[in-house]
């Protein structure tokens, strides 16, 4: 996969902030670093078009995995110094997702088969 990030699809004419990194990134981030699991799809292009309308500013990142036969799409948010660092920013995520779950990259490593 390329290693650009992708700019969210926009159908306003307001300025896009988040910008959503491909599964690269993900794999670049240290595995004692905390993330928080925002979303999960089973269709790359529903979870895109909901990247559309984040309006939410920071680190956005995505990754692919098949489980059980079926593909899933999952939508993470930022790269934390600590589980409570991304505690703290759920707060902002709350209104538009709800609950979120806080993950360390080993874990999100692990269900991508990196081992490190």
């Amino acid at each position: 996969a390329p290693d650009e990030p992708l700019q969210p699809r926009s159908t306003s004419t307001s300025p896009v902030h988040a910008i959503v990194h491909l599964q690269s990134w993900i794999e670049r981030q240290p595995p004692n670093s905390w993330t928080l699991q925002v979303f999960t799809a089973n269709s790359e292009a529903h979870l895109l078009n909901l990247t559309s309308s984040i309006g939410i500013p920071g680190d956005w990142a995505y990754y692919h995995i098949r489980q059980n036969g079926k593909d899933w799409y999952t939508l993470l948010y930022g790269s934390f110094s600590s589980r409570k660092a991304a505690m703290a920013a759920s707060g902002k995520l709350k209104a538009k997702f709800g609950d979120v779950l806080p993950l360390n990259y080993a874990r999100v490593h692990k269900s991508l088969g990196i081992d490190r």
